[in-house]
């Protein structure tokens, strides 16, 4: 899995099944002014993944992310988001998604 997609694959019989999806990071410029917290501009990767991704994946897989705060001024800052997979997370939600127990799902490359 390379940190901005998800990747799995199945091995069915003789054939082998791949699903992938983009995952969103985001970052948004910050301005405190005092009173509340205003977003000013919003960066995103690319136009598939909306800008305020909820950290579900389309395929249902529930993400856990992480938080930065990049200083620009003392006002101002970027709020920069990013999304982690967990391995035992993807275990059970692909055992629960596959009807097929957790020990039969590794990590790592499959050959055939």
């Amino acid at each position: 899995m390379s940190s901005d997609t998800f990747s799995v694959y199945a091995k069915l019989n003789r054939e082998v099944l791949r699903y992938s999806e983009k995952i969103s990071r985001n970052r948004f410029k910050v301005i405190d002014d005092g009173k509340q917290f205003v977003v000013d501009e919003i960066y995103f990767n690319d136009l598939e993944t909306p800008p305020f991704f909820n950290g579900t994946l389309r395929c249902g897989l529930k993400l856990s992310f992480k938080t930065s705060k990049i200083p620009l001024t003392e006002t101002e800052f970027l709020l920069d988001i990013e999304y982690e997979i967990d391995s035992s997370r993807v275990k059970e939600f692909l055992s629960k998604e596959l009807s097929v127990h957790k020990n039969n799902i590794v990590e790592g490359k499959i050959t055939v």
